[in-house]
């Protein structure tokens, strides 16, 4: 991963900051208005575009028609991190699509998604990159989830669109590109450090992974907030491969992938205080590849989530990682 991959802290945001002296320059340093916006992108593909596209390729997806995807010839696709061709894809697979969220970003040519559908082998969530050039999808970057790659796996409490992450944050309080892409990096900050202390958490912040809640959720043993869940880490020594595509300055949402390694040599944590045992899934050594949305508001983290899958060690991405 290059120095690029990690956003620059804004000023005044270093490490010896508090937290909250870090949250009011990123939110006063980003409010948009004001803000010098980025140069418009000259890739030919507005929001609309891109949504549409998107819905075009679903489409094509839950009906087994690669054809009528939007695919540019030499289309470039990986699933899991592994290059695949179309017809060995999972437009072979695919039953119709039973739901699916978009995400779009005009300035770098891309959307991703979030989506539900079924196979032969049972149900799957999906998340997909899109990269578009004269109005073709030309990379598909796809993270294929199914039952068993991940201990929390619950796609029946997924039932459509999270509406947060379409919600428009009113002008005045929308931040820039920069700042968003800062602040969601912060969370894979405070994931490797371990600590509450790094990442702007809302007091009403959830986390949830591939369909669980796993913040403030005691019915599967997960009670801590987003804040002290951080504090759990320990067995995560390294966030790489963290890349932000698709960053939504409207509706302060960035759409991010990451690769946590899990050596598996680390078996406490001490949480508020007290030592406590991580459970036996955390102490295998893999690593945990993740498509992850952020909802980010008044410069604090809101909502999160993901779809994630255990891999083997040191799993690669099958792109390289510059900054988006």
């Amino acid at each position: 991963m290059t120095t690029g991959d990690r956003p620059q802290k804004p000023h005044g945001a270093g490490r010896g900051s508090s937290l909250a002296q870090r949250a009011c320059v990123a939110l006063c340093a980003g409010v948009a208005a004001g803000c010098a916006a980025p140069p418009a992108s000259d890739l030919g593909c507005d929001r609309a575009c891109l949504v549409g596209l998107t819905q075009r390729y679903f489409d094509a997806l839950g009906t087994r028609a690669p054809q009528r995807a939007g695919l540019a010839g030499g289309v470039r696709i990986t699933e899991n991190g592994t290059p695949v061709e179309v017809s060995s894809s999972v437009f072979g697979s695919a039953q119709p699509v039973r739901w699916h969220q978009v995400f779009a970003d005009p300035q770098s040519g891309q959307a991703a998604a979030f989506a539900r559908y079924d196979d032969a082998q049972g149900p799957v969530l999906y998340a997909a990159r899109l990269k578009v050039r004269q109005r073709q999808i030309t990379e598909v970057e796809a993270l294929v989830n199914r039952r068993g790659a991940h201990p929390f796996f619950a796609p029946d409490a997924l039932s459509g669109p999270r509406a947060v992450f379409d919600t428009v944050v009113p002008p005045p309080r929308q931040l820039d590109r920069t700042t968003l892409r800062f602040i969601a990096n912060t969370y894979f900050e405070a994931i490797e450090q371990h600590s509450s202390d790094v990442a702007p958490f809302s007091d009403e912040c959830i986390r949830i992974e591939n369909g669980v809640r796993t913040t403030d959720n005691p019915q599967q043993n997960l009670p801590r907030s987003c804040r002290i869940g951080m504090q759990m880490f320990t067995y995560i020594p390294t966030v790489r491969d963290r890349s932000f595509p698709v960053i939504d300055v409207a509706r302060g949402v960035v759409f991010a992938w990451a690769v946590f390694d899990m050596p598996g040599k680390v078996t406490t944590a001490v949480v508020d205080g007290q030592t406590i045992e991580l459970p036996p899934r955390v102490r295998e050594p893999r690593s945990m590849r993740l498509a992850e949305v952020f909802k980010i508001v008044d410069g604090q983290i809101h909502t999160i989530e993901a779809f994630i899958r255990y891999e083997p060690l040191g799993a690669t991405t099958g792109w390289p990682r510059t900054s988006d």
